[in-house]
């Protein structure tokens, strides 16, 4: 039987009019893949920032898996 584990992180957004996402995102992201972890997800993490217009998500999560080894 398969085993999985796996690795959940937050990429930093910045910005409040123009949300970028911190340049060193990409290279961790490269780093993961070399270390055999496939992005298999993307989830908001919701009312976690406020605006004057209500509730809104500045961030979000990757989740990753790769099989056991």
């Amino acid at each position: 039987m398969e085993q999985w584990e796996y690795k959940i992180i937050s990429p930093e957004v910045k910005g409040w009019v123009s949300k970028k996402i911190d340049p060193k995102t990409e290279q961790i992201l490269n780093e993961l893949g070399n270390e055999g972890w496939e992005l298999t997800g993307i989830a908001p993490l919701a009312g976690n920032t406020s605006t004057a217009w209500g509730a809104g998500t500045g961030n979000f999560i990757l989740i990753f898996k790769r099989k056991k080894a």
